[in-house]
């Protein structure tokens, strides 16, 4: 599969190619890179400005006529974010035209437990959804659109009452790549027109409705919690080393209850469940239970992104490693 995904690459970037130049990109701050070692964008960093002068560069390369099937993954979401900001924000109605046959392109490049075929088919929606309005309302909610992406951080402070801090999810109206922000962008022109006075997109009912479906969700995460003794799983970790068979039996039953709740809530990342997924999965390799350990595994990557909540990409890198590590284990024993 990896093979067939190399020759699709650099078929498409002889026949074809990524668009050039894309408005959003254009920056003179690019430096000479050749054996250099550049550090992966940071998490949920998909905005080509944020990066520093070397993974600028290192992008220009990834989606030039010389690049390859690594690079490209490496920065995906990069290029996802820019495809659309350089639609809502440069109005550029060229990229707007051309990009489809590139997201079904990176649909197919992406990379084994990658989601970004989903964020492609998503962004492929909203696209066809700008295509399909008239000239006049298409710049309306573009204009709009962009507006509230550059007025994001001053609305996101007028959305909570006494609030201290900003925190990066709550700024809503930001260019980004999700569904949240999918979904905004074909809300009608006067929520849009509103979402500009107010800093919100939810009506009184509708807020209280999300309210209310949070504090349930939480209250169910809490009980969960409170029967399993939460502060006691923190203190068997400690015997991780010695006694990772009990560490597995107590651990076990929490993660079971709390995927199984994932099932029905809302507000799913507030889990945190991935901390307990790689302690409990620490203890089954140790005990060279890798069967146990790859089916854990399995039943996360079959879940929503969310249930990643708060992971960075450093954490999941290593659980994805130690899957890894694990069906090879099992496919050997298999084998034997």
């Amino acid at each position: 599969q990896e093979k067939d995904k190399e020759n699709l690459s650099i078929k498409f970037l002889t026949e074809t190619g990524f668009l050039q130049e894309l408005t959003s990109d254009k920056t003179d701050n690019y430096t000479k890179i050749e054996d250099e070692l550049i550090e992966e964008p940071g998490y949920f960093n998909f905005d080509f400005s944020e990066l520093n002068n070397e993974q600028k560069s290192e992008y220009k390369k990834a989606f030039g006529p010389n690049s390859n099937l690594q690079l490209v993954r490496k920065y995906i979401y990069v290029r996802l974010h820019s495809l659309l900001k350089s639609i809502i924000s440069y109005k550029d109605l060229n990229v707007l035209g051309k990009s489809l046959i590139e997201l079904e392109v990176l649909k197919l490049l992406k990379a084994q437990r990658s989601s970004v075929n989903i964020e492609c088919e998503e962004l492929i929606k909203l696209i066809n959804y700008f295509k399909s309005l008239t000239k006049d309302h298409l710049n309306e909610r573009l204009n709009l659109l962009s507006e509230l992406d550059t007025h994001a951080m001053a609305l996101a402070d007028t959305k909570t009452e006494n609030i201290t801090f900003i925190n990066p999810s709550d700024i809503i109206f930001k260019i980004n790549i999700n569904n949240q922000y999918y979904n905004i962008a074909k809300l009608s022109i006067e929520r849009l027109k509103s979402g500009l006075k107010t800093g919100k997109i939810e009506s009184k009912d509708e807020e209280n409705v999300r309210s209310k479906s949070w504090d349930s969700d939480l209250e169910k995460i809490e009980k969960i919690s409170n029967k399993h003794g939460d502060m006691k799983l923190f203190h068997i970790l400690k015997q991780g080393k010695e006694n990772p068979e009990m560490v597995s039996n107590v651990l076990k039953p929490y993660v079971d209850d709390l995927l199984s709740l994932g099932e029905e809530i809302s507000n799913v990342a507030e889990l945190q469940v991935m901390y307990w997924v790689d302690k409990l999965s620490i203890a089954y390799v140790r005990m060279k239970d890798y069967k146990n350990a790859s089916e854990l595994f399995e039943r996360i990557y079959k879940l929503p992104e969310e249930y990643w909540g708060r992971s960075g990409n450093s954490e999941k890198k290593v659980i994805n490693n130690r899957y890894k590590k694990c069906l090879k284990e099992v496919l050997t024993k298999k084998i034997q």
